[in-house]
């Protein structure tokens, strides 16, 4: 037993000869005061980093120095970019920047507040997940990823769950959190719906269901889809349109709003429809989510009787994608004409133009719900 005592008395003795000396000092105003009130501390045997932590509150900067296993003290390093005291978390001049930073030899951290720096990789900054690093972006570090699975997120590419920093370049791309699009699509969409009386009441419920369809096959929530719907003839139907903010969250009550869209009208005011997107329904005020793109559907059947080029453009001068669904009917002089389409999508790639009501299959609806997506991976 007394054989054991000693080796183990010896054993602390020698451990700590070895360990990492950090200067430490806590809640200090100034740098010049954690040097007077502070002291070396020799750190545990895995506590292989000496932490700077400076906060900022009304009063000035609070100054705290002390030793941290390597592993958490990078972690917190690379915080200090990331978006949450204006520009970023460690910001010394704004109320409430904490910044972290780390260095690993004997008394590293005792003449200034940042922290001798080595090679070190870009700042990785993943979106919509975490990571976990051996030793924050410092070259030898090895960061692992996850995405937040909870809410659809996948690491993307999928091969990608780890990258180790060689130097000042991460040996694999950093990956990114991704969602499959349909049904996650983070837009906000408006669907207009012509209803004059060339439509007729069969094709108007073929219209709903088609409309329905596309809905049906998307995620709606604060991290998704946000839609909208109404109706026009002569006029704007507002009695029963669905603004952006009325089913944020619920796409079962959006299904059923829709359903009971009433059919009735004569006219076709395209050019004021387009309008009354532009001032209600992509209005801030009602619903529509500022940094989110915005899509609008246009699904109609005959020549507008008012012009559709200016607010058209109005549109997309906010920066909104504009998609037209030209339904033909079967009169030839009946027939709108292609650069009538163009003029309200912006483009010949933004129309769509069928020969019947019958062209409304679950295929169609299929194309369509693509055109919610972003043209990338991880940006939705």
């Amino acid at each position: 037993m007394k054989v054991i005592i000693v080796f183990a008395v010896f054993c602390s003795v020698a451990c700590l000869a070895d360990a990492l000396q950090c200067w430490t000092c806590e809640n200090a105003r100034s740098n010049d005061e954690c040097k007077r009130i502070g002291k070396v501390k020799q750190c545990r045997p895995n506590q292989l980093a000496c932490q700077t932590h400076v906060r900022t509150d009304p009063q000035g900067m609070r100054i705290t120095k002390e030793c941290k296993q390597a592993r958490a003290c990078g972690n917190n390093y690379i915080q200090n970019p990331r978006a949450a005291w204006y520009p970023s978390q460690c910001n010394i001049n704004v109320q409430g920047s904490v910044c972290r930073c780390c260095c690993d030899f004997d008394d590293c951290n005792f003449e200034t507040l940042t922290c001798p720096q080595g090679n070190e990789c870009p700042v990785i900054d993943l979106k919509n997940g975490s990571m976990s690093c051996t030793d924050g972006n410092r070259d030898g570090s090895t960061c692992t990823f996850e995405c937040d699975s909870g809410d659809g997120f996948e690491v993307y590419p999928n091969t990608t769950t780890a990258s180790t920093c060689n130097g000042t370049t991460w040996m694999k791309p950093p990956p990114c959190c991704n969602r499959p699009c349909p049904p996650f699509a983070l837009v906000d969409a408006v669907v207009v719906l012509d209803s004059s009386s060339s439509i007729g009441g069969t094709n108007w419920r073929t219209l709903v269901n088609f409309v329905t369809g596309i809905i049906a096959g998307v995620d709606v929530g604060p991290k998704s889809a946000r839609i909208g719907v109404f109706r026009y003839n002569a006029d704007v139907d507002t009695t029963t349109q669905i603004l952006l903010s009325d089913y944020p969250n619920d796409r079962a009550g959006l299904l059923r709003a829709i359903r009971r869209i009433p059919y009735n009208g004569n006219g076709t005011h395209t050019g004021q429809a387009l309008s009354h997107v532009n001032d209600v329904m992509l209005a801030p005020g009602n619903g529509n989510r500022p940094g989110v793109p915005d899509v609008v559907f246009v699904i109609t059947d005959g020549r507008s009787q008012d012009g559709v080029l200016e607010p058209a453009n109005q549109i997309r001068a906010t920066g909104a994608q504009t998609f037209v669904v030209g339904i033909q009917p079967g009169i030839q002089r009946l027939r709108i004409q292609m650069d009538h389409l163009i003029e309200m999508a912006g483009s010949r790639d933004n129309v769509f133009e069928l020969d019947s009501f019958d062209g409304l299959t679950s295929d169609f609806a299929s194309i369509l719900s693509q055109r919610l997506c972003p043209p990338g991976p991880c940006q939705n």
